[in-house]
């Protein structure tokens, strides 16, 4: 790592690397995305816990899709307009409406 930095001529710069031989790790042209339909998980969203314990809520990607077709639909979302926020991810429209719906709709 500190000799591609040095050949690239970064200066000053401190690359961060698994100190293993890059041949060792598995080619990234290997991997494939699992398979997925409407009722697979796409990811557990917990609750915060301010009434109860914090409980995990599994998201499937059709109800993934259902929320950010509403959320699009209400505030004029589309892949031609930015998004931007200050929610943290962690909070449920934070992750759904500020980060997963602008990427299902391809915008940025």
């Amino acid at each position: 790592p500190s000799s591609w930095a040095k050949e690239q001529e970064l200066q000053g710069v401190t690359v961060l690397a698994p100190e293993s031989d890059a041949d060792e790790l598995p080619a990234a042209n290997r991997w494939r995305p699992p398979p997925a339909d409407p009722h697979t998980l796409a990811f557990l969203q917990y609750t915060s816990g301010s009434t109860a314990a914090p409980k995990g809520v599994m998201v499937d990607h059709a109800n993934l899709l259902a929320n950010a077709e509403i959320l699009a639909g209400i505030a004029g979302m589309s892949a031609d307009r930015p998004v931007g926020g200050w929610l943290p991810l962690y909070h449920d429209f934070g992750l759904i409406g500020l980060l997963l719906t602008p990427l299902v709709l391809g915008g940025r």
